[in-house]
């Protein structure tokens, strides 16, 4: 193992490329943090199932409410059978949400009877609810003061028995209108409160912050850069005939290969942790399955030095591998969510990052990291990682000299 001695010895004697791929996810996070803040704050687009069990106008205006004007661009409002159906949108990490309207409100929202709404959040979600809960809680803040200002004509149609007549439609029109002309200030009531659940809450997620979130993305990229970056450095040895000489002195094609390929991995498995050691502790990441995010980073350090050796050994030309594999790089980010969490892209791509060792690895360091069950098999994952890093030493020994 001369050779993988020797390459971390020349690393070691000039270690300022280290420290500067160490500093690419920790400017991402930084400018992520400025932007979002280091809480559940900075929100995205979110969605919230719906539970109509009342079928009244009164509950067709909550749910027009929730799907118009500025409510409308910060959350997707679906429709849900019960609360079976609620707890497999959960289930499936689907909403973020759910709003039950129970039976009975419109008619009790006439005669002025205190009611209460159930707010479901979804414990696997984070961001979401704290939407969702918001945006509840300031519409019934508003529509309990328009109840108050407007409960003189309501509570004239709640006492009516009979078929109203003209004259009492009149009447109580005349009461709408002048009770919206005369609208000033929204002193509310507590007619309508909502009620905060918490479906199979996980005590062990209380630390979260949204760093959890985003850096374990952000390392996903730093590690592919660093990768790059050391592919680059071979190239050089290549071109410079330094590679040659290692192979006449004699070392067989199959040793350099093998042994740039452990180096490669073992160098972006190091920085991994070192990056995200020091990120956990400036950005408070709650320390959840540690052995197991580990286990990860590994499995992603194979990857990166296989996959980079593959690309790497498709031309000899230098100006075309580079822009090959920065491309390539960013699009296995992009797709890993590596910019931005997968909770809250469309369900086609959710399903399609699954499938990409770059997403299996974030989604699974991101659940990791916050409490949640881990949605991925680390076996499939080593064993998919491990033929990327046979795959690319087979072929980089092509390009060893």
């Amino acid at each position: 193992m001369h050779l993988f001695r020797m390459y971390w010895q020349r690393t070691l004697r000039r270690p300022g490329s280290v420290f500067l791929w160490l500093a690419v996810p920790f400017v991402f996070m930084t400018i992520y943090t400025m932007v979002f803040g280091n809480n559940n704050s900075g929100p995205p687009k979110t969605t919230m199932a719906i539970v109509d069990q009342d079928s009244s106008l009164a509950s067709q205006l909550v749910k027009g409410a929730l799907r118009q004007g500025p409510v409308a661009s910060m959350i997707d409002l679906v429709d849900a059978r019960d609360t079976t159906a609620v707890d497999e949108m959960f289930r499936k990490e689907k909403a973020s949400a759910a709003l039950l309207i129970p039976d009975g409100f419109g008619d009790r929202l006439l005669r002025m009877e205190s009611q209460k709404l159930i707010l479901y959040k979804n414990p696997r979600h984070y961001i979401g609810p704290q939407i969702a809960e918001g945006i509840v809680n300031s519409l019934f803040i508003i529509g309990n003061g328009l109840i108050n200002q407007f409960s003189a004509p309501m509570q004239r149609i709640s006492t009516m028995k009979d078929k109203p007549t003209v004259d009492q439609i009149g009447e109580i029109s005349q009461q709408f209108f002048l009770a919206g002309k005369n609208l000033r200030g929204l002193s509310s009531i507590r007619n309508i409160d909502v009620t905060i659940i918490e479906k199979e809450k996980d005590t062990q997620a209380s630390g979260f912050n949204l760093a959890a979130m985003f850096f374990p993305g952000l390392i996903m990229f730093g590690l592919l850069s660093v990768s790059l970056n050391l592919e680059h450095r071979f190239q050089r040895d290549r071109t410079n005939n330094v590679t040659r000489r290692f192979v006449t002195a004699p070392v067989s094609p199959w040793s350099v290969a093998i042994q740039q390929r452990l180096y490669t991995a073992s160098f972006a498995f190091v920085v991994g942790i070192v990056a995200g050691t020091l990120g956990g502790l400036i950005w408070h990441i709650p320390a959840h399955g540690l052995p197991t995010a580990v286990l990860i980073i590994m499995a992603l350090a194979l990857f990166v030095s296989g996959y980079n050796g593959i690309v790497f050994s498709l031309s000899s030309s230098v100006r075309a591998v580079s822009a090959i594999s920065s491309i390539s790089m960013v699009f296995l980010a992009i797709l890993g969510g590596g910019f931005f969490p997968t909770e809250f892209t469309p369900p086609a791509f959710q399903a399609i990052t699954k499938f990409i060792p770059t997403g299996m690895v974030n989604l699974g360091l991101t659940h990791c990291l916050t409490g949640r069950p881990l949605g991925i098999s680390l076996p499939v994952l080593f064993a998919y990682c491990g033929a990327f890093f046979i795959v690319g030493m087979f072929m980089s020994r092509r390009r060893i000299l």
